[in-house]
């Protein structure tokens, strides 16, 4: 008798979707690839998301939540401080996108997240988590004496949202370097002004 069908979690189809988009990009992505890369038949995940459009949708729905997730690890495991828990976030984030290749189709991706209002609704609530995160882990720098006491956690998270983002649009054209480092180094040079003596 052949055995049941496999059932695969919403995080591994997404997981997979993040896969097959650093491969191929959006417009090389198929239902059968992602199907493929989680062990359904593409007919199961056509039953489950109706569409390709339907799937990034919902991959897009699913990415502006789980944002928060590298920094809530972060948290719990770094051991030196708010500002080291901000380095080890933003480097996890960056890992999966961190071949030229992979960035290149993830730029692509983010073209349709800004050409499709349903999409850019996602990549707004996206972005507005990553700066909720990032503004927590710099009050908490403040907090903690890492940050000098008038430090403004808002204004600057925004700007270490600026350089975060542009260092990878930046890299993505130059390649200078591996973009881990790259971003921690950036990230560094923007909090410079603000470390406290101590720190």
């Amino acid at each position: 008798m052949p055995g049941r069908p496999r059932i695969a979690s919403d995080e591994e189809i997404f997981a997979a979707v993040g896969d097959a988009l650093s491969d191929t990009g959006p417009a090389g992505l198929t239902l059968a690839a992602v199907a493929g890369r989680c062990g359904l038949t593409a007919s199961a995940l056509t039953y489950r998301f109706g569409s390709k459009q339907e799937l990034f949708l919902a991959f897009a729905r699913d990415a502006a939540t789980s944002v928060t997730r590298p920094f809530e690890r972060a948290r719990r495991t770094a051991a030196n401080g708010a500002v080291e828990s901000l380095h080890q976030a933003l480097a996890e984030l960056v890992r999966p996108v961190s071949r030229h290749e992979a960035l290149a189709h993830h730029l692509a991706m983010l073209h349709l997240d800004v050409a499709d209002p349903d999409l850019r609704a996602h990549a707004a609530e996206h972005q507005r988590r990553f700066h909720g995160c990032v503004e927590a882990l710099l009050a908490d720098a403040v907090d903690r004496g890492e940050l000098r006491a008038d430090t403004d956690p808002v204004a600057l998270a925004h700007t270490v949202g600026a350089v975060y983002h542009g260092t990878l649009v930046i890299w993505a054209v130059d390649g200078d370097g591996d973009l881990v480092s790259r971003i921690r180094t950036a990230v560094d040079r923007a909090l410079h002004p603000y470390r406290a003596e101590r720190a």
